[in-house]
């Protein structure tokens, strides 16, 4: 029988706490696959994952990911010519959902509270990218109190949670306030972007931020360098004409940038969804498009929407220039369906080819089959 995972667990915990506790059963095979022994998860992983959940397709990809990775950091917050929760992530290989090599970090008084409310504790998402737990305000452990062991694959096991150290429980290692407030904004901030129910538009939260700057932070006089991290930030509006300047306005390594900032300028994140949404009141729910997903990674922006109810996946391209632009490469994709046979001598020819299986393979519903996931807005309306 498999365990519940809980909230905010994040995915190499539940599979590891299902094997540590049922090390020899035979219904649990299933968290034994193959791609699950690697020291790297990226989307492979996940779909095993969530297909042993019965969350398929994109939209169940989505889910899984937004409630037990750290991957919210960057699909909450979006730009407004984005139409899709994780991009091209559903199809390639590009983000890293759980590295062994990177030392885990725990909260002492969290495993405390989770024994005495579950009677376990378990490995939290965001603890992986902060240094302070948001909960508590004290500093998060990466090497064992009790052996000085990292908590990677060069030390201490996932299982070492469970096991305890020598008989020793992780939770009896003594606490250590943190007292820098930056780091705990930071921990707050990225512990509810994980538990919003809402996108938040970039363009948006940077306008918001611009105005809180005009207006003066509390008198308070800071060490920071905010036009140069605008800059850093907006660059894709120097490299763009306006019609696309917001298309990568937030690249992926400005993003902790960016969060940085706004903890820097808002005390207390609720501070800024209040100026944000007196601009947006009606913010994009965070499932709007967990069904879609991009399908060129680069140039053109091309998305599929799987239809759950038709069991068919639709294509669109918001962006016609940029469609047409990507024919601009020298080694073009050639799609015969769309495409006007070029004269005999002059560019590729066709040639008859057996076409293999449709992408993508939406499932088709039966009777007791998957529930069809309603979006709020469609890709094709715009």
């Amino acid at each position: 029988m498999q365990l519940r995972i809980q909230p905010d667990e994040s995915l190499r915990s539940y599979v590891e706490r299902n094997l540590f506790l049922h090390s020899k059963s035979p219904t649990l095979n299933v968290f034994r696959a193959p791609e699950l022994k690697y020291c790297f998860w990226k989307n492979r992983q996940v779909k095993t994952i969530a297909n042993i959940f019965g969350w398929h397709g994109s939209y169940g990809f989505n889910k899984l990911v937004h409630l037990h990775t750290d991957f919210p950091i960057r699909g909450v917050l979006r730009s407004n010519k984005r139409l899709s929760y994780s991009e091209s992530e559903f199809l390639l290989e590009s983000y890293i959902y759980d590295d062994l090599t990177r030392n885990r970090s725990y909260c002492p008084l969290c495993v405390k509270e989770d024994i005495h409310a579950l009677g376990y504790s378990y490995w939290k998402r965001v603890h992986s990218i902060v240094t302070v737990c948001a909960v508590h305000n004290v500093k998060l452990i990466s090497h064992c109190q009790f052996c000085a062991k990292p908590f990677s694959r060069d030390g201490h096991a996932v299982h070492v949670m469970w096991s305890g150290c020598a008989g020793r429980c992780l939770g009896d290692a003594g606490p250590t306030m943190n007292t820098d407030p930056l780091e705990l904004r930071l921990a707050q901030l990225f512990k509810k972007l994980c538990t919003l129910q809402y996108h938040i538009s970039a363009e948006t939260a940077l306008r918001v931020i611009e105005e809180k700057l005009k207006e003066g932070i509390d008198g308070k006089d800071f060490e920071w360098d905010f036009r140069g991290t605008f800059q850093k930030i907006n660059l894709s509006t120097e490299k763009f004409n306006e019609h696309r300047a917001f298309k990568f306005l937030v690249r992926p390594d400005h993003l902790h940038l960016l969060f940085e900032l706004l903890a820097i300028v808002y005390e207390e994140f609720e501070f800024f969804l209040g100026d944000y949404l007196h601009h947006e009141p009606n913010p994009e729910p965070i499932d709007s498009y967990w069904s879609s997903y991009r399908i060129a990674p680069y140039g053109s922006e091309q998305y599929i929407e799987e239809n759950y109810c038709l069991g068919v996946g639709v294509w669109s391209c918001p962006d016609l220039d940029d469609y047409r632009s990507a024919w601009q490469d020298p080694c073009p994709i050639i799609y015969p369906c769309c495409n006007l046979v070029y004269p005999r001598r002059r560019g590729y020819q066709f040639t008859p080819k057996r076409v293999g299986d449709a992408l993508p393979k939406v499932p088709r519903l039966g009777s007791t089959g998957w529930a069809p996931v309603i979006m709020r807005r469609s890709l094709l309306s715009d």
